[in-house]
């Protein structure tokens, strides 16, 4: 008796968990993918000098590699691409630091 009551609860448990359409779910994960394969590209292009998260923040404010050398670029010195960068919404200054160390004039 005792286990069809712990059954009874599994099943009101379970039941009350918001759930997703399939369709909703499979996008949700091609978007997912898509995400993790950019930021791979990104810890790729500019080595092991930047880590997971800081890569993953870079996708987020959708500065890849190219992007990145296009600011490098415009930019006439070091000071100037920091501001460009911070411009852009890179607020972590160790962040910035290293990819002024990493994005070099004439790379890309």
């Amino acid at each position: 008796m005792e286990e069809i009551f712990m059954q009874r609860a599994l099943v009101d448990l379970l039941s009350s968990i918001p759930t997703r359409p399939a369709r909703q779910q499979l996008q949700l994960w091609r978007v997912q993918k898509e995400q993790r394969r950019r930021t791979s590209t990104l810890l790729h292009s500019l080595g092991r000098r930047v880590t997971a998260a800081q890569a993953k923040r870079l996708d987020v404010l959708d500065l890849s590699y190219p992007v990145l050398c296009e600011i490098r670029g415009s930019a006439s010195s070091d000071d100037k691409f920091r501001r460009a960068l911070q411009e852009h919404g890179v607020r972590s200054k160790p962040l910035r630091e290293k990819l002024v160390a990493i994005v070099k004039i004439g790379n890309g």
